[in-house]
């Protein structure tokens, strides 16, 4: 619910701000408020007007994919990541908004609308949106969420949310990114062969090598890396459900070896564990068992 609200807070707040921008900044000379200037600048590229020479069809779906992977990205974390990552979801969320913001602009008017800038020390940044603001901020918080808090969490923490059998978890998520992999290779190959040197447009305008080569293999990129990030972090918490699992119930059936005269208490596993009911029934069967 709250995912859904903030992305429609974005989309609303980016077309609200473009459209006042549209309306009344007429004059090309800037409004100065300080270091920030405000000035209606159409945008033809992407981000820093990146790519502006290439085909309108081109950027469009470079930015929809972009917005797709970060959307996929927010609700995989959002479903398997412990809460210790609880932030993750929400910066892939402001990534995907922000490249749907713009993506629609781009579709609705053929360019992008800017109309932010700031001027500091003689040194003009490109003008940006709050768009692009979201897509920033928005990076800050996967950056944050995946090294920053990963190190302000204990070895204990992380052993008791994460990793509690290294070599299968790592190479159950091996296996994850393994299929991944053979996935992306058929779109690899179809880049390869529409823009390549076989493909029917390599010589861009007769000047060497297809920017849209270029583009398919960053964007390409880009996704994988992304989705590798995803698909990492998510099998080592999906795998963790079973291991952690596992490791509780055998750390307690191997106290009741320990001390068969003593009175254990039942096995109670977390909720969303797998395998709970089989490892609890069994556990308390041994118990008894071990007891009588």
């Amino acid at each position: 619910m709250y995912a859904a609200l903030l992305v429609i807070l974005i989309l609303t707040l980016d077309f609200i701000t473009k459209y006042v921008a549209v309306i009344t900044l007429f004059d090309p000379q800037p409004l100065a408020f300080g270091p920030f200037q405000l000035t209606l600048v159409k945008n033809l590229g992407m981000v820093l007007n990146i790519g502006r020479e290439l085909p309108f069809g081109a950027l469009s779906i470079t930015s929809s994919i972009f917005a797709s992977v970060f959307l996929i990205s927010a609700i995989s974390t959002q479903i398997f990541l412990p809460k210790m990552f609880k932030l993750l979801p929400f910066g892939f969320l402001m990534l995907a908004a922000g490249f749907m913001a713009n993506a629609t602009d781009r579709a609705l008017n053929g360019f992008v609308h800017d109309f932010i800038g700031i001027k500091m020390f003689g040194i003009q940044t490109p003008f940006f949106n709050l768009a692009d603001v979201a897509q920033v901020v928005g990076y800050m918080i996967v950056v944050y969420s995946i090294v920053f808090i990963w190190k302000s969490v204990s070895k204990r923490e992380r052993r008791a949310h994460l990793l509690v059998n290294r070599k299968y978890q790592l190479r159950f998520c091996l296996y994850l990114q393994t299929a991944m992999t053979i996935g992306f290779i058929p779109m690899f190959l179809s880049g390869l062969i529409t823009y390549g040197p076989s493909g029917h447009a390599w010589n861009f305008g007769g000047n060497g090598v297809n920017p849209l080569l270029i583009l398919f293999a960053v964007t390409s990129l880009g996704a994988y890396l992304s989705l590798s990030v995803v698909c990492w972090l998510c099998g080592i918490a999906i795998s963790h459900r079973t291991a952690g699992a596992l490791l509780k119930f055998s750390a307690s059936l191997q106290a009741v070896l320990d001390e068969p005269a003593k009175d254990h208490p039942a096995l109670k596993l977390r909720k969303g564990d797998d395998f709970v009911g089989e490892l609890e029934s069994l556990h308390e069967n041994i118990r008894r068992k071990i007891k009588s």
